[in-house]
Protein backbone atom coordinates (compact mmCIF):
# COMPACT_ATOMS: atom_id res chain seq x y z
CA UNK A 1 0.00 0.00 0.00
CA UNK A 2 0.96 3.64 -0.19
CA UNK A 3 0.10 7.22 1.19
CA UNK A 4 0.48 10.06 -1.07
CA UNK A 5 1.56 13.39 0.44
CA UNK A 6 0.72 16.48 -1.91
CA UNK A 7 2.88 19.42 -1.12
CA UNK A 8 2.34 22.93 -1.36
CA UNK A 9 2.99 23.25 -4.53
CA UNK A 10 0.95 20.10 -6.13
CA UNK A 11 3.47 17.46 -6.26
CA UNK A 12 2.85 14.00 -4.93
CA UNK A 13 5.31 11.97 -2.77
CA UNK A 14 4.48 8.55 -2.47
CA UNK A 15 5.35 6.67 0.98
CA UNK A 16 5.41 3.07 0.51
CA UNK A 17 3.43 1.40 3.72
CA UNK A 18 4.06 -2.54 4.80
CA UNK A 19 0.12 -3.57 5.09
CA UNK A 20 1.38 -7.53 5.34
CA UNK A 21 2.68 -8.19 8.57
CA UNK A 22 0.91 -5.46 10.66
CA UNK A 23 3.39 -3.56 11.33
CA UNK A 24 2.06 -0.76 9.10
CA UNK A 25 5.93 0.61 9.11
CA UNK A 26 6.34 3.41 6.49
CA UNK A 27 9.26 4.02 3.60
CA UNK A 28 9.51 7.51 2.36
CA UNK A 29 10.07 6.92 -1.30
CA UNK A 30 13.93 7.24 -3.08
CA UNK A 31 15.74 10.40 -2.54
CA UNK A 32 13.52 11.84 0.67
CA UNK A 33 14.81 11.63 3.80
CA UNK A 34 11.66 12.43 5.55
CA UNK A 35 9.86 9.90 7.94
CA UNK A 36 6.14 9.62 8.13
CA UNK A 37 4.57 8.21 11.09
CA UNK A 38 1.22 7.22 11.05
CA UNK A 39 -1.00 7.79 14.18
CA UNK A 40 1.32 10.17 15.85
CA UNK A 41 0.95 12.19 18.32
CA UNK A 42 -2.62 10.26 18.58
CA UNK A 43 -4.98 8.09 16.72
CA UNK A 44 -6.25 9.31 13.64
CA UNK A 45 -3.38 12.06 14.07
CA UNK A 46 -0.01 11.59 11.33
CA UNK A 47 2.84 13.36 11.59
CA UNK A 48 5.55 14.26 8.56
CA UNK A 49 9.10 15.20 9.76
CA UNK A 50 11.27 17.25 7.49
CA UNK A 51 15.18 17.30 8.62
CA UNK A 52 15.23 20.61 9.75
CA UNK A 53 12.75 19.47 12.91
CA UNK A 54 9.98 21.17 10.92
CA UNK A 55 6.83 19.02 11.77
CA UNK A 56 3.56 18.99 9.80
CA UNK A 57 0.62 17.47 11.80
CA UNK A 58 -2.24 15.75 9.82
CA UNK A 59 -5.86 14.61 10.82
CA UNK A 60 -7.69 12.01 9.40
CA UNK A 61 -11.01 13.54 10.90
CA UNK A 62 -11.66 10.62 12.92
CA UNK A 63 -11.34 8.62 9.56
CA UNK A 64 -8.57 5.16 9.36
CA UNK A 65 -5.95 6.17 7.61
CA UNK A 66 -5.10 2.89 6.79
CA UNK A 67 -8.51 2.39 4.34
CA UNK A 68 -8.45 2.93 0.56
CA UNK A 69 -9.63 5.94 0.00
CA UNK A 70 -8.95 7.87 3.48
CA UNK A 71 -7.77 11.45 3.51
CA UNK A 72 -5.88 13.31 6.16
CA UNK A 73 -5.87 17.39 6.23
CA UNK A 74 -3.10 19.59 7.64
CA UNK A 75 -4.02 20.51 10.74
CA UNK A 76 -0.40 22.13 12.43
CA UNK A 77 2.51 22.91 11.41
CA UNK A 78 5.58 23.36 14.17
CA UNK A 79 9.45 23.78 14.07
CA UNK A 80 11.48 21.91 17.00
CA UNK A 81 11.82 25.50 18.27
CA UNK A 82 8.04 25.54 19.57
CA UNK A 83 6.78 27.88 17.23
CA UNK A 84 3.11 26.77 16.13
CA UNK A 85 0.82 27.25 13.47
CA UNK A 86 -2.61 26.13 13.40
CA UNK A 87 -5.00 25.82 10.16
CA UNK A 88 -9.05 25.60 11.42
CA UNK A 89 -11.35 24.28 8.85
CA UNK A 90 -15.44 25.05 8.48
CA UNK A 91 -18.22 22.66 8.15
CA UNK A 92 -17.17 21.83 4.45
CA UNK A 93 -13.73 21.49 5.12
CA UNK A 94 -12.39 24.97 3.83
CA UNK A 95 -9.58 26.48 5.37
CA UNK A 96 -10.52 29.23 7.28
CA UNK A 97 -7.75 30.59 8.89
CA UNK A 98 -3.79 30.02 10.42
CA UNK A 99 -3.08 31.64 13.36
CA UNK A 100 0.34 30.95 15.43
CA UNK A 101 0.80 30.34 19.11
CA UNK A 102 2.75 33.51 19.82
CA UNK A 103 0.08 34.79 22.49
CA UNK A 104 0.12 38.50 20.75
CA UNK A 105 -2.86 40.64 21.65
CA UNK A 106 -5.08 41.46 18.47
CA UNK A 107 -2.67 38.97 16.34
CA UNK A 108 -5.11 37.17 14.74
CA UNK A 109 -3.24 35.73 12.21
CA UNK A 110 -4.90 35.04 8.38
CA UNK A 111 -8.46 34.55 7.30
CA UNK A 112 -9.64 33.27 4.26
CA UNK A 113 -13.07 34.19 2.67
CA UNK A 114 -14.42 32.03 -0.37
CA UNK A 115 -17.33 32.32 -2.12
CA UNK A 116 -20.63 30.56 -3.03
CA UNK A 117 -18.42 27.63 -5.23
CA UNK A 118 -15.85 27.34 -2.83
CA UNK A 119 -13.45 29.58 -4.25
CA UNK A 120 -10.84 31.83 -1.90
CA UNK A 121 -12.17 35.68 -2.80
CA UNK A 122 -10.39 37.22 -0.13
CA UNK A 123 -7.19 36.82 2.72
CA UNK A 124 -7.22 39.25 5.29
CA UNK A 125 -3.90 39.35 8.12
CA UNK A 126 -4.03 40.59 11.23
CA UNK A 127 -2.72 44.44 10.16
CA UNK A 128 -6.14 44.75 7.89
CA UNK A 129 -4.22 43.63 4.88
CA UNK A 130 -6.14 42.27 2.29
CA UNK A 131 -5.55 40.07 -0.80
CA UNK A 132 -8.71 39.76 -3.41
CA UNK A 133 -8.91 37.15 -5.91
CA UNK A 134 -11.78 37.10 -8.92
CA UNK A 135 -12.70 34.50 -11.39
CA UNK A 136 -14.23 33.60 -14.61
CA UNK A 137 -17.55 31.64 -15.39
CA UNK A 138 -15.38 28.79 -15.77
CA UNK A 139 -13.74 29.14 -12.47
CA UNK A 140 -10.72 30.42 -13.67
CA UNK A 141 -8.49 32.92 -11.66
CA UNK A 142 -8.38 36.45 -13.47
CA UNK A 143 -7.87 38.75 -11.30
CA UNK A 144 -5.43 39.32 -7.86
CA UNK A 145 -5.10 42.21 -6.48
CA UNK A 146 -2.61 43.13 -3.24
CA UNK A 147 -3.14 45.12 -0.04
CA UNK A 148 -4.33 49.14 -0.93
CA UNK A 149 -4.66 48.12 -4.46
CA UNK A 150 -0.66 48.28 -5.13
CA UNK A 151 -0.42 45.00 -6.47
CA UNK A 152 -2.67 43.56 -9.57
CA UNK A 153 -2.26 40.53 -11.32
CA UNK A 154 -4.49 39.45 -14.06
CA UNK A 155 -4.49 36.08 -15.67
CA UNK A 156 -6.78 35.34 -20.00
CA UNK A 157 -6.91 31.55 -20.59
CA UNK A 158 -7.15 30.01 -24.07
CA UNK A 159 -11.09 29.59 -24.50
CA UNK A 160 -12.81 26.59 -23.08
CA UNK A 161 -9.39 25.04 -20.96
CA UNK A 162 -8.14 26.12 -17.78
CA UNK A 163 -4.29 27.16 -19.59
CA UNK A 164 -3.32 29.96 -18.75
CA UNK A 165 -2.81 32.32 -22.34
CA UNK A 166 -1.16 35.41 -20.49
CA UNK A 167 -0.02 36.16 -16.92
CA UNK A 168 0.33 39.83 -16.64
CA UNK A 169 1.94 41.93 -13.71
CA UNK A 170 1.59 45.15 -12.37
CA UNK A 171 4.88 46.63 -12.95
CA UNK A 172 5.42 48.27 -16.39
CA UNK A 173 8.77 48.21 -18.11
CA UNK A 174 11.04 51.34 -18.97
CA UNK A 175 9.75 53.87 -21.22
CA UNK A 176 12.56 53.00 -23.57
CA UNK A 177 10.09 50.18 -24.35
CA UNK A 178 6.81 52.56 -24.72
CA UNK A 179 5.96 51.70 -20.99
CA UNK A 180 4.61 48.44 -21.76
CA UNK A 181 3.00 46.31 -19.18
CA UNK A 182 5.07 43.38 -17.96
CA UNK A 183 3.60 40.22 -19.48
CA UNK A 184 4.33 36.59 -20.72
CA UNK A 185 2.00 34.64 -23.07
CA UNK A 186 2.45 30.72 -23.01
CA UNK A 187 1.54 28.38 -25.74
CA UNK A 188 0.70 24.58 -25.61
CA UNK A 189 1.44 21.24 -27.14
CA UNK A 190 -2.21 19.22 -27.76
CA UNK A 191 -1.00 16.91 -24.24
CA UNK A 192 -1.19 20.31 -22.52
CA UNK A 193 2.31 20.79 -21.42
CA UNK A 194 3.84 24.32 -21.92
CA UNK A 195 5.22 24.36 -25.71
CA UNK A 196 6.67 28.01 -25.06
CA UNK A 197 6.46 31.30 -23.24
CA UNK A 198 6.92 35.20 -24.99
CA UNK A 199 7.39 38.33 -22.79
CA UNK A 200 6.08 41.76 -23.75
CA UNK A 201 9.31 42.21 -26.03
CA UNK A 202 8.27 39.24 -28.39
CA UNK A 203 11.13 37.07 -26.52
CA UNK A 204 10.11 33.20 -26.25
CA UNK A 205 11.29 30.09 -24.95
CA UNK A 206 10.65 26.90 -26.03
CA UNK A 207 10.72 23.70 -24.53
CA UNK A 208 10.76 20.14 -26.06
CA UNK A 209 9.98 17.25 -23.55
CA UNK A 210 10.31 13.35 -23.51
CA UNK A 211 8.06 10.41 -23.24
CA UNK A 212 7.52 11.36 -19.28
CA UNK A 213 7.28 14.78 -20.08
CA UNK A 214 10.33 15.74 -18.72
CA UNK A 215 12.00 18.60 -20.14
CA UNK A 216 14.64 17.80 -22.42
CA UNK A 217 15.18 20.82 -24.68
CA UNK A 218 14.68 24.14 -24.01
CA UNK A 219 15.79 26.74 -27.12
CA UNK A 220 16.34 30.69 -25.77
CA UNK A 221 15.12 34.07 -27.24
CA UNK A 222 18.54 33.91 -29.22
CA UNK A 223 18.12 30.78 -30.64
CA UNK A 224 20.62 28.63 -28.37
CA UNK A 225 19.83 25.01 -27.55
CA UNK A 226 20.30 22.98 -24.25
CA UNK A 227 19.38 19.42 -24.41
CA UNK A 228 19.26 17.82 -20.82
CA UNK A 229 19.18 13.84 -20.36
CA UNK A 230 17.91 11.86 -17.65
CA UNK A 231 18.26 8.47 -16.02
CA UNK A 232 15.50 6.15 -15.17
CA UNK A 233 14.95 7.97 -11.99
CA UNK A 234 14.76 12.07 -13.33
CA UNK A 235 18.43 12.64 -12.25
CA UNK A 236 20.02 14.53 -14.60
CA UNK A 237 23.13 12.76 -16.16
CA UNK A 238 23.94 14.72 -19.11
CA UNK A 239 23.74 18.75 -20.41
CA UNK A 240 25.00 19.94 -23.68
CA UNK A 241 25.35 23.94 -23.93
CA UNK A 242 24.58 26.02 -26.66
CA UNK A 243 28.45 26.52 -27.62
CA UNK A 244 28.13 22.77 -27.51
CA UNK A 245 29.85 21.94 -23.98
CA UNK A 246 28.54 18.56 -22.69
CA UNK A 247 28.36 18.69 -19.41
CA UNK A 248 27.87 14.59 -17.39
CA UNK A 249 26.94 13.79 -14.19
CA UNK A 250 26.87 10.95 -11.84
CA UNK A 251 23.78 10.02 -9.28
CA UNK A 252 23.79 8.39 -6.48
CA UNK A 253 20.84 5.70 -5.49
CA UNK A 254 19.06 8.50 -4.36
CA UNK A 255 19.81 11.28 -6.80
CA UNK A 256 21.88 12.81 -5.63
CA UNK A 257 24.92 14.34 -7.79
CA UNK A 258 28.53 12.76 -7.00
CA UNK A 259 30.06 14.46 -9.52
CA UNK A 260 29.97 16.92 -12.17
CA UNK A 261 32.25 16.68 -15.31
CA UNK A 262 32.09 20.26 -17.09
CA UNK A 263 33.05 20.63 -20.78
CA UNK A 264 36.75 20.36 -21.16
CA UNK A 265 36.94 17.53 -18.92
CA UNK A 266 37.40 19.44 -15.09
CA UNK A 267 35.22 16.97 -12.51
CA UNK A 268 33.66 18.52 -9.50
CA UNK A 269 33.23 15.65 -6.95
CA UNK A 270 30.37 15.87 -3.67
CA UNK A 271 29.75 13.52 -0.90
CA UNK A 272 26.56 13.03 1.12
CA UNK A 273 28.26 11.02 4.09
CA UNK A 274 29.66 11.27 7.55
CA UNK A 275 32.79 9.94 6.57
CA UNK A 276 33.36 12.49 3.52
CA UNK A 277 33.41 8.95 1.30
CA UNK A 278 32.71 9.92 -3.10
CA UNK A 279 30.92 7.64 -4.61
CA UNK A 280 27.31 6.04 -5.10
CA UNK A 281 26.53 4.70 -1.69
CA UNK A 282 23.42 5.74 0.56
CA UNK A 283 23.41 9.41 2.52
CA UNK A 284 23.90 9.14 6.07
CA UNK A 285 23.87 12.86 6.69
CA UNK A 286 19.97 13.06 5.06
CA UNK A 287 21.01 14.08 1.84
CA UNK A 288 23.54 16.98 3.52
CA UNK A 289 27.06 17.99 1.22
CA UNK A 290 29.77 16.72 3.49
CA UNK A 291 32.24 17.58 0.95
CA UNK A 292 32.68 19.39 -2.38
CA UNK A 293 36.09 18.83 -4.25
CA UNK A 294 36.95 20.95 -7.25
CA UNK A 295 39.16 19.95 -9.86
CA UNK A 296 42.43 20.89 -8.30
CA UNK A 297 41.80 18.01 -5.49
CA UNK A 298 40.60 21.03 -3.14
CA UNK A 299 37.80 20.13 -0.75
CA UNK A 300 35.14 22.33 1.32
CA UNK A 301 33.95 20.05 4.43
CA UNK A 302 30.62 20.48 6.17
CA UNK A 303 29.78 18.94 9.69
CA UNK A 304 26.19 19.50 10.89
CA UNK A 305 24.47 19.20 14.01
CA UNK A 306 21.09 18.73 15.22
CA UNK A 307 18.70 19.94 12.37
CA UNK A 308 20.72 19.79 9.69
CA UNK A 309 22.24 23.23 10.93
CA UNK A 310 26.22 23.63 10.19
CA UNK A 311 28.31 23.63 13.25
CA UNK A 312 31.80 23.53 10.61
CA UNK A 313 33.07 24.94 7.35
CA UNK A 314 36.22 24.27 6.38
CA UNK A 315 36.91 26.25 3.11
CA UNK A 316 39.49 25.29 0.29
CA UNK A 317 42.32 27.10 2.24
CA UNK A 318 41.65 25.11 5.46
CA UNK A 319 40.34 28.08 7.42
CA UNK A 320 37.89 26.83 9.85
CA UNK A 321 34.60 28.47 10.89
CA UNK A 322 32.55 26.84 13.55
CA UNK A 323 28.48 28.03 14.54
CA UNK A 324 26.78 28.20 16.96
CA UNK A 325 23.26 28.44 17.87
CA UNK A 326 21.19 29.79 20.35
CA UNK A 327 19.50 27.49 22.84
CA UNK A 328 17.23 30.15 24.12
CA UNK A 329 15.33 33.35 23.33
CA UNK A 330 15.79 36.71 25.11
CA UNK A 331 13.75 39.39 23.33
CA UNK A 332 16.13 41.97 25.25
CA UNK A 333 19.10 40.09 23.79
CA UNK A 334 17.77 39.88 20.07
CA UNK A 335 18.07 36.33 20.63
CA UNK A 336 15.73 33.40 19.26
CA UNK A 337 15.94 29.85 19.99
CA UNK A 338 17.59 27.88 16.86
CA UNK A 339 18.63 31.02 14.94
CA UNK A 340 22.19 31.77 14.63
CA UNK A 341 24.36 32.70 17.95
CA UNK A 342 28.17 33.39 16.82
CA UNK A 343 30.31 32.32 13.84
CA UNK A 344 33.98 32.09 15.35
CA UNK A 345 36.94 30.88 13.92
Amino acid sequence: SSITYVDERGGEINYLVDDRNGTWAVTPPQGYFDTLALDTPAAGRHTLTFGNGVQYIFDAQGADIKIPGTKARLSAIRDPFGNRLDLQYDANGRLISIRDNLGITGRTGLTLTYDANGRITRIDDWTGRAWSYQYDAAGNLTTMVGPEGLASTSYTYHPGTHLIDTIGKPELRPDSNNGQPVTTTFSYYRNNKAFDYIDALGHAETLDYDLYRRRTRVTDPRGGVREYSYDNNGALLKLREPDGALLTFENTQEGLRYSKTDGIGHKTRYSYRADRSIGGLPSDTGGEISLEQDPLGASREIDYGIYHQPTRVRDKNGNEQYITYHATSDDAMGALLGKRHNTSR
